[in-house]
């Protein structure tokens, strides 16, 4: 560039416009615009990635069984004190328990084979059902 008689451009005002883009630089912004767009997607709507964990199988199951229970409170005016009278089905390898279930309160176990264990309560508050966040824990290697 430093020799004028080389450089392609024939005036000034050719030295301020840019060449055109390449192709590959419009391929690589929609790629892009794809990625965030699906990114923003899953955020949105899910991604359906959560029940391929363990700890995504458990909490979706302990999500069944809170639902379940705040249903029966309604219906009832108590929480179900088994299983069976929330109609449970099957929740694959994740093992479901239910320590306790009256009038005042209920308690949910759920573990997976991996070692990983998940505790979920709920309570009657003021005559509406309410649900504590679940805690796990790890009990003990694959």
């Amino acid at each position: 560039m430093a020799d004028r008689q080389h450089d392609r451009r024939k005036t000034p005002s050719d030295m301020r416009v840019r060449p055109p883009a390449s192709p590959a630089n419009h391929l690589i912004l929609v790629v892009i615009g794809v990625l965030v767009i699906s990114a923003l997607a899953a955020a949105l709507f899910g991604a359906g990635t959560e029940e391929t964990t363990p700890h995504g199988q458990i909490l979706t199951s302990l999500q069944r069984v809170a639902e379940a229970q705040e249903e029966h409170y309604r219906r009832t005016g108590e929480f179900a004190g088994s299983l069976e009278a929330l109609d449970m089905g099957s929740a694959g390898k994740v093992r479901l328990g239910l320590v306790r279930g009256d009038r005042a309160g209920w308690e949910a176990v759920a573990s997976h084979p991996v070692g990983l264990t998940c505790l979920q309560e709920g309570e009657a508050r003021q005559g509406r059902p309410h649900r504590d966040v679940p805690v796990c824990y790890r009990t003990g290697s694959p």
